[in-house]
Parts: C-alpha cells; sequence; structure tokens
C-alpha cells in the first residue's frame, strides 16, 4: 500500500514537472521570437530614451536621463561590455544594446511566469498554481512588453518577488528575508521611483507582523522594519547613485512626470485621456488587452472570495489584498491612463481569478457534481488564453507597417514629391537600406491651438502639397474627437477622411493579432497598445489640387 501511494505520488510530481516544462517552453517562446522584428528602428520613446541612455551608462557618468532610473542602463550597459570583452566584437552601439535589452526584457518576463509559480504556491495547490502560470504567460499585454527594451518586465518582476519575499518574511520573521526584501525594494526604486507604491505590500506585511507579536517581539520587529529600509536605500544608492549626486535634476523631471500623470500639465501624448472614465478605461484595456475577458471575469467574483481570506487572516492575502486595492484606486483616478500603471496588479488579477476557480471546484466537489465540467471549464480556459497568446505572435511575424509603408511610398511615390508629416509622430518614409528617393518635407502641427493662423498655414500647405502621410492613429483618433478644443482641425480630419479635401487614400498600412482568419481588431485600445509595434498608417495622394482659398472655406464651413 504505501509502495503504491508512493508510486502515485511520483507521477504527480512527475506530471507537474512536465506540465511546469511545457508552459516553461511556450512563455519563452512568445517572448523571445523575433526580437529584432523592427529591424532595430525602435518606434518606442521609453525604449529610445533607455538604450541611448545605456550607450553612455556608467556609475561614473551621468546618464542625464530621470524619468527612469539608471539600473536597466547600467545593466544593458554591463553586459554589452561583457560580451565586447569576451567576442572582441563591439556590442557597445544602439542597435546592439537595444537587442540586449530586448533580450534581458524577454528574459525577465520568462523568470517572473516562473517566480509567479513559486508565489501562486502561496496560495494554491500545485494544479491550480499551473493554471496561473498558462494565464501570465498567454497575456498578450506581456507578451508585447517582453518585445521592448523598457521597464515594464522588470516591474512585473519586482512586483512578485516583493509580494513572495514579504509573505516568506511575515511567516519566518527573520533576518535574511528582511535583507533580501529592502534589497529587492531598493533595485525597484532603482528601476522606476514610482516602485515606492511597494511600500504598501512591504507595510501591509509589518503591520501583520505587529499584529501578531506587537507584545512579545516589538523590538524585533522594529529592528526588521528598519534593515529592510536601510538595504533598500543602500541598493538604491548603488542603483542609482546619480539620484543623490543630482537630486535637482531629478525633481525636475519628477515634476515634469507628476504632472503629466494627474494632468496638471497638459501634453499632446496624453490628449487621448481627455474625458475617459476613470477606473472603467483601465478596466477596458485589461478586459480586452492586458489579461483578456475570461480572466478579468473570473477575477471580479474572486476578489470577495479572497476578502473572506482577508477576513479569516491568511498572511498571504493579508499582504497582496490591501496593495491590489488601494493601488488600483490611486493609480485608477489618474488622467492619464498608459497600460504600464496597471502592470503591478497583473499578477494579483490572475490570483483573483484563480481563488473563484477554486471556489467552483470546492462547491462542485461538495455538491458531489462530476468534475467533467470543470475540466471541461479549464480547458475552454486555456485554449482561449492560447489563441490569444499565439494571436499577438502575428505582430512580430509580421513586417513593421511602419517599415511595410515606407517601402511602398519609396516604390510608388514619384522623387521630388512634397510629402506633409504629423509632428509628434515618426515621419515616413523612414531611411531604408536598399531605397531611395528625392522627397520634400512638410511638417502638420496638429496639436497645436486652432488659431486663424493654423489653420491658414494648414491651407496652403494642402494645396501645396502631393500626399499626406499618417504614421499611426495617435494624433486623428484624438483630435476629431476634441471638438471643442479643435474645432476647425476636427473638421480638418473628417473631410480629410471623407476626400472632401481632395485628398483619397491611396495606401493603408494594418497589422492586427490575428490566428489563422480570426483578427482581433485593437483600434479601440489604449494608442500606446498599439502605436509601437502595429500602428495603422495612411498615404493621401492630392487628387484634386485645391486651391488655398477652396480649402479655407472647406475647413471653416
Amino acid at each position: 500500500m504505501q509502495a503504491f501511494i508512493l508510486a502515485n505520488l511520483k507521477k504527480k510530481k512527475f506530471l507537474i514537472l512536465l506540465i511546469f516544462l511545457v508552459i516553461l517552453a511556450f512563455t519563452i517562446y512568445v517572448r523571445f521570437i523575433n526580437l529584432n522584428w523592427d529591424l532595430s528602428y525602435s518606434f518606442h520613446p521609453d525604449e529610445r530614451n533607455i538604450i541611448g541612455s545605456s550607450v553612455n551608462a556608467s556609475w561614473f557618468y551621468d546618464p542625464g536621463f530621470y524619468s527612469y532610473g539608471s539600473f536597466p542602463s547600467y545593466v544593458y550597459r554591463t553586459i554589452a561590455d561583457s560580451l565586447t570583452l569576451i567576442t572582441g566584437e563591439n556590442y557597445v552601439s544602439y542597435s546592439n544594446l537595444l537587442i540586449i535589452g530586448r533580450a534581458t526584457s524577454a528574459f525577465v518576463g520568462t523568470i517572473s511566469v516562473i517566480l509567479f509559480y513559486f508565489l501562486l504556491k502561496r496560495f494554491f495547490s500545485s494544479y491550480f498554481s499551473l493554471l496561473g502560470m498558462v494565464f501570465m504567460s498567454t497575456s498578450m499585454y506581456l507578451i508585447q512588453t517582453s518585445h521592448f527594451a523598457t521597464t515594464e518586465s522588470l516591474m512585473l518582476m519586482y512586483t512578485i518577488l516583493i509580494l513572495l519575499s514579504t509573505i516568506n518574511l511575515v511567516r519566518k520573521k527573520n533576518i535574511i528575508w528582511s535583507i533580501i526584501l529592502g534589497l529587492i525594494f531598493g533595485i525597484s526604486l532603482g528601476t522606476k521611483i514610482t516602485s515606492t507604491s511597494y511600500l504598501l505590500i512591504i507595510l501591509s506585511g509589518y503591520l501583520w507582523i505587529f499584529k501578531k507579536n506587537f507584545k512579545s517581539k516589538l523590538i524585533q520587529t522594529l529592528g526588521l522594519l528598519l534593515l529592510t529600509l536601510l538595504s533598500a536605500v543602500c541598493m538604491l544608492i548603488i542603483t542609482w547613485p546619480w539620484l543623490f549626486l543630482n537630486f535637482d535634476k531629478f525633481l525636475e523631471a519628477s515634476k515634469y512626470e507628476i504632472g503629466v500623470i494627474n494632468g496638471s500639465l497638459s501634453v499632446p501624448y496624453t490628449k487621448q485621456y481627455i474625458d475617459s472614465l476613470n477606473y472603467f478605461y483601465e478596466l477596458k484595456n485589461l478586459l480586452f488587452w492586458s489579461l483578456n475577458f475570461p480572466i478579468l471575469f473570473l477575477s471580479a467574483f474572486g476578489l470577495i472570495v479572497m476578502i473572506k481570506g482577508f477576513v479569516k487572516k491568511n498572511d498571504a492575502i493579508v499582504v497582496t489584498l490591501p496593495f491590489f486595492i488601494l493601488y488600483f484606486l490611486m493609480i485608477g483616478q489618474n488622467f492619464a491612463k498608459f497600460n504600464r500603471y496597471m502592470i503591478p496588479i497583473i499578477p494579483i488579477f490572475i490570483i483573483l481569478s484563480i481563488f473563484f476557480l477554486k471556489f467552483i471546484y470546492s462547491y462542485l466537489k461538495l455538491k458531489s457534481i462530476k468534475n467533467y465540467y470543470f475540466i471541461a471549464l479549464i480547458f475552454v480556459l486555456i485554449m482561449t488564453q492560447i489563441f490569444f497568446g499565439l494571436s499577438y505572435l502575428s505582430i512580430y511575424f509580421s513586417e513593421q507597417t511602419r517599415i511595410t509603408t515606407s517601402k511602398w511610398i519609396y516604390e510608388n511615390v514619384p522623387s521630388g514629391s512634397k510629402l506633409l508629416t504629423e509632428h509628434w509622430d515618426d515621419g515616413l518614409p523612414i531611411p531604408i537600406e536598399g531605397y531611395a528617393a528625392n522627397y520634400h518635407s512638410g511638417e502638420l502641427k496638429m496639436y497645436d491651438q486652432d488659431s486663424e493662423e493654423k489653420i491658414f498655414v494648414l491651407a496652403e500647405k494642402l494645396s501645396s502639397s502631393d500626399y499626406i502621410i499618417l504614421s499611426s492613429r495617435k494624433l486623428w483618433t484624438t483630435i476629431i474627437k476634441l471638438e471643442n478644443e479643435y474645432p476647425i482641425s476636427s473638421i480638418y480630419y473628417k473631410r480629410l477622411f471623407s476626400g472632401e479635401l481632395g485628398y483619397n487614400i491611396e495606401y493603408q498600412g494594418r497589422s492586427f493579432p490575428r490566428l489563422g482568419n480570426l483578427i482581433l481588431n485593437d483600434n479601440w485600445a489604449d494608442e500606446s497598445f498599439q502605436d509601437y509595434d502595429h500602428p495603422e498608417t495612411y498615404v493621401f495622394k492630392n487628387q484634386s489640387k485645391l486651391p488655398r482659398n477652396e480649402l479655407l472655406k472647406l475647413l471653416k464651413k
């Protein structure tokens, strides 16, 4: 009998290991596939800034970029220097550092999925933990962030590590975990100063320790907290020394970023959020693009289950739940609502969804209902998630639309033509090896406030140009709905697309996530989800050559 039980245990462990390795293989594949998908043009502004600072990154040199911490730049530059030393080839170039940065993001994204399994084990059995791994591995947004040399993958990993370390600290209450927690927190601050939000997790953990040991070990607990904070400060000094050496520059950059986030500073790239609904906007993007709708739906009910666990004083839930609720309430009311702001609570949404699935499983078992229904539910969920994950890979198997559009322009627009592009967007055509033409370029400053002068200049440029090129949906989808702020510019876009201005669409570049014949149209996702790796582009040709005065009448009509 004992031998039979041991044999079954071995089979179960083997099956768990096998499933774990299959999920890991899938995770590696979807995150590392075609990291040079844009031929190193790097259309992501944050990626350009981080890699640009990495070229000159050194603990002895001010990177001059304070919107993010220096730690990612130091990591990328250290890897590049090491490869240069080992191979004798120069890896300290923008294009090489870009691939190094993206490979690092893909690696960190993969490690995050592995770490997430061990975090889930603090809440669930192995099989439910493996299911949570699948949910994280197949997230379209997390697959996307692994293809950029930005901080999102790192922030995901820090969230998981800090949750895991805090839970371990609460349960073991020793010096080692207090130091580990502080070191991770310090590195996260050296990556992005908004990591201060992780204090909510750390303080939740220590408050719970205080409550359990208030009389007997108060001094010891306070000592552990002090050790965590000192460790964090020391690691912050190491990973971002220039924060302290040039604190004025940091304050200046922080003031700018805070103004952008809360809307007190009006900048073109956040105008898309005017009149957006707080919380609803974030949930919409989580629902369809970051988590996918089955997980968000399940997590809503899972929150109720988790609250019950909080009331029952489950250590892991006590650490996790306050951070989730407070973070969402604080960040969800921001004016700026970029998808990346929700990265720290994506793992908790998944945990919530698993809580509800576990509740369903327990209920069916209690009612002696055959678990075929539950197995069918899990199968549908997994297949749905795999569909979303694989469909997003089509973006990286396809040529970036700005590159494709640029090639079309070189091949179809005569040399010497006058092209109009838009400010605050990547101008097309981009330089491509093997293609050459002599174009005359002009720029439309459509984000500028509407005025008589702006409209006169617009009409003048429209009358004298041959083509208008829209590099993305960034400007026109925002301005066209802001009729009060842009009464003339909104008319301009409406009449441009209707053909009334004499310009007709000659080419449209589109690339949506797809699997086979199934296409996910993400035109209504947050601009940042589409703009960097698969923007929708347009080339308009001036067919009618309308004179300036007639265009002025059409714009003011």
